[in-house]
Formats: structure tokens, sequence, C-alpha cells
């Protein structure tokens, strides 16, 4: 299946773990010098064209499926991680939003 940038922005992010819908991917991570995407920024605003907005960086290797509606990830401590702002693969608080 090829994907481009503008069909997967329009996919909900959903862990698998908890059933929580995530966001929109509003950017990528590339690794230039092998020319693959290392993780996805998830954004819970869609497009992320609001003010303040949570993004998160997930990791390539934590999606599991890419399907025709919807993109699942498995990160299992992302409540955690959402409520205390840690950086332990979800991101930690910076500047009105979630960045690695």
């Amino acid at each position: 299946m090829l994907c481009n940038y503008s069909s997967l922005r329009e996919k909900d992010v959903i862990n698998v773990c908890d059933g929580h819908r995530i966001g929109f991917i509003c950017d990528f991570a590339i690794d230039t010098e092998c020319g693959k995407i290392c993780a996805v920024y998830v954004s819970d605003h869609f497009f992320g064209l609001t003010g303040q907005k949570n993004v998160i960086k997930i990791g390539w290797e934590c999606i599991t499926c890419i399907g025709e509606d919807a993109i699942l990830v498995r990160i299992e401590e992302y409540d955690r991680c959402r409520e205390n702002r840690c950086d332990r693969g979800c991101g930690k608080k910076k500047k009105g939003g979630w960045l690695s």
C-alpha cells in the first residue's frame, strides 16, 4: 500500500493499548542518511491549526497498522506520560505543546 502525507494526516491515530484517540499526524521525522521515516508527530487538533496544541512524537516502530480510516499505534505508557509530562516515549512538556 502506498500512502502520501495528505492521506495520512486525515486518519485518526488510535492507541491500541487503551483505545484512546490521540489525534492526527501533523509532521514526520526523517532519517536523511537512509531516507526512512523514523517518527511521526501527532497533534490533538486537525492539521494543528489552533494556537495551543498538544503534539507528541511517536516512533515509527510503535505504529502497528495503517488502515483505510485510522492509524493504530501501541504506546503502553501514554496516559501516564500525558499526565506527568515525562520523557518516556511520549514526550515532555515544552512551551505550549508536547515535543520529544
